[in-house]
């Protein structure tokens, strides 16, 4: 399944003041999904070309995402691991996640889990034909790919040969941190089939997900409107049932919308449209990444990812802890979310 999104062509130029000049004009374009019997409108996320860390503190931190157009575009991770991911990492088991609609990934009740080693995984995921006379073998290898989707995700501390290809001193320049100040271990490289999907749900931390290999779609929703994605579900009872909620009330999975916003959107099920009207409400927004690009997330903004269909993915997510932050400048969905 897949959103048939329609891009135009105008521009957008952001004329904020910069303290530095370092921030340039940015492209953005709007995009339409279909809604049943019409199309609403989802607006790109901001895109800079370049944004200082001062800017970025009074503009964009807890405040909105913004899309950094190649951002990672200098890294040895962007240049090189497309072709051989496999032979740079060292060998060790990994957890790899399968979906049982083989569409929605979210550990626990979406997906089951296995133990693989992971320079053959790595193989099965990434390894495509290249050069224009495998095209051919190239949308097979996709298609099959998609046939059972799986997502990878290791540990970047665990991978030294990887940790030097990723430049974390340059998104913790932004974050105006101390490098011993991020936490490594929590640093991930996630590794996608084409066509997986993260469900509508949002992260107590700042989020900064660099595209390393394909192509990952955004799709975003701000905090306020937690209570027209059904959260929290125990003050939504009422607007939660068993037909359409994929997430049950008891679920470990805190942090995300019962809705299958996903399918409400494409419209294929009539009884979600109808049990949760709600989310026509939402102020959606979008961001595509291509590699290069960096996104970055406030804690508490909503978002659902979708791996897309032309091929793998490879994203590198740093987070960075809330616990810095004034409590009055966290979202309120973040703050009950950290007293429950």
């Amino acid at each position: 399944m897949s959103f048939l999104y329609e891009a135009e062509e105008d521009q957008v130029e952001d004329t904020s003041p910069s303290t530095s000049g370092a921030c340039t004009a940015a492209a953005a374009s709007t995009l339409h999904h279909p809604l049943g019997d019409g199309r609403v409108r989802a607006p790109s996320v901001e895109v800079m070309q370049a944004v200082d860390a001062a800017l970025f503190a009074v503009k964009y931190r807890n405040k909105k995402p913004v899309l950094l157009r190649g951002a990672a575009s200098s890294w040895r991770a962007t240049k090189q691991w497309h072709l051989d991911l496999a032979s740079l990492v060292e060998e060790q088991d990994v957890e790899v996640l399968v979906a049982h609609d083989n569409r929605s990934f979210l550990k626990h009740e979406l997906c089951e889990q296995t133990v693989v080693p992971l320079k053959a995984s790595l193989d099965s995921l990434l390894h495509l034909p290249l050069g224009r006379e495998a095209e051919d073998q190239k949308a097979e290898k996709v298609e099959e790919m998609a046939k059972t989707k799986r997502y990878l995700r290791l540990y970047l501390n665990e991978q030294p040969h990887l940790e030097q290809d990723v430049e974390l001193d340059a998104l913790c320049h932004l974050f105006q941190v101390e490098r011993d100040q991020l936490k490594s271990s929590s640093v991930g490289v996630w590794v996608s089939s084409p066509g997986c999907e993260t469900p509508m749900h949002f992260d107590l931390c700042h989020g900064c997900l660099a595209q390393i290999v394909g192509r990952k779609r955004f799709l975003l929703v701000p905090p306020q409107d937690a209570p027209l994605l059904a959260w929290p579900q125990r003050q939504h009872s009422s607007t939660t049932s068993s037909t359409s909620s994929f997430i049950p009330r008891d679920s470990k999975n805190h942090y995300t919308s019962p809705i299958d916003v996903s399918v409400w959107l494409d419209g294929t099920n009539a009884d979600v449209r109808r049990e949760h009207p709600s989310v026509d409400s939402c102020f959606f927004s979008f961001a595509l990444l291509e590699p290069g690009d960096v996104l970055y997330t406030p804690p508490g903004w909503w978002h659902l990812v979708t791996t897309m269909q032309e091929g793998p993915s490879v994203s590198v997510l740093v987070p960075f802890d809330v616990q810095c932050d004034k409590d009055k400048d966290l979202p309120h969905n973040v703050q009950l979310a950290l007293l429950a």
